[in-house]
C-alpha cells in the first residue's frame, strides 16, 4: 500500500497543469474532438502504462465517498488493479490481477483467490444521454513544463435525477483531456453535476504514465 499511496500523491497532487499565455482556445467540431480522442486512446491501449485515478462522489453538494485506484497494464496480457474506497468512515480495499486470462482476486488484504471469470468490485459510468447542447474546444497548455494540447467537452443534458418530478432539470458533463504532442493522453478530468442550482454529482481525475521502468506484474499464488 505504500507504493500505491506514493504513486497517487505524485500523479494527482504534484501534477503541474496550466494553460499557456498567448495561446487562444478555439472551438472545434465534435468529429475533430472524437477523432483526436480515438487516436490518443489507440496509442494508450497499445502501450504498457500506469493509470492513477481518484473518483469523488457527492450527494446534495457533500462528499460521500472517495475511490483511489492504480491500474497497471503490461502489454500484451498482464493487468493489475489496486483500489481503495473511503466511505462512512470505512475503508474498503480490493485488488485484481489478470495474466493471460487467469484471474486473481482479493478484498481487504484477505487471501488471494483464483478465478476463471474475473473479479467484479464496482462499476463505471459512461457519457451523458438526452443531450441538449455540446461545445468542444482545444488550446495549448503545459504539464510539468511539457507542451500539450488541452481538449475540452462541455455538454448539457436533461437530468434524470431532477429534484422536482414536475420540472426536468439540466445537468452538465465537463471533460478535459491533456494530450502530448506525440499523441498520448497524459491526464483526464471529468466532472458531472446539476446545472441549476449548481451541484456536483461526481468528479474523476486520471494521470497516465507510459512504459514505466519499474512496472512488473506477477501471479500472487500458484
Amino acid at each position: 500500500m505504500r507504493r500505491y499511496t506514493f504513486y497517487l500523491s505524485v500523479a494527482l497532487l504534484a501534477f503541474g497543469v496550466g494553460s499557456m499565455n498567448g495561446f487562444c482556445q478555439r472551438q472545434i467540431s465534435k468529429e475533430d474532438y472524437y477523432q483526436s480522442f480515438r487516436a490518443a486512446s489507440k496509442q494508450r491501449f497499445e502501450t504498457s502504462r500506469r493509470e492513477i485515478s481518484q473518483l469523488k462522489d457527492y450527494k446534495d453538494g457533500e462528499l460521500i465517498n472517495t475511490t483511489e485506484a492504480v491500474d497497471e497494464y503490461l502489454i500484451p496480457d498482464k493487468y493489475h488493479r489496486t483500489s481503495t474506497r473511503i466511505f462512512n468512515d470505512r475503508i474498503e480495499k480490493s485488488e485484481f490481477i489478470s495474466i493471460n486470462k487467469t484471474y486473481y482476486c482479493r478484498k481487504n488484504d484477505a487471501d488471494w483467490e483464483q478465478s476463471s471469470k474475473g473479479c467484479i468490485f464496482g462499476s463505471g459510468s459512461g457519457g451523458p444521454s438526452n443531450i441538449v447542447n455540446s461545445k468542444y474546444t482545444v488550446e495549448e497548455a503545459k504539464i510539468n513544463n511539457q507542451k500539450v494540447n488541452l481538449y475540452q467537452e462541455y455538454t448539457t443534458y436533461k437530468n434524470i435525477y431532477s429534484p422536482s418530478k414536475d420540472k426536468e432539470g439540466l445537468s452538465y458533463w465537463q471533460q478535459k483531456m491533456w494530450v502530448s504532442k506525440d499523441g498520448f493522453i497524459l491526464r483526464e478530468e471529468t466532472e458531472v453535476g446539476l446545472l441549476e442550482p449548481k451541484r456536483r454529482y461526481w468528479q474523476k481525475t486520471t494521470a497516465y504514465e507510459y512504459n514505466p521502468k519499474n512496472l512488473k506484474i506477477e501471479a500472487p499464488i500458484k
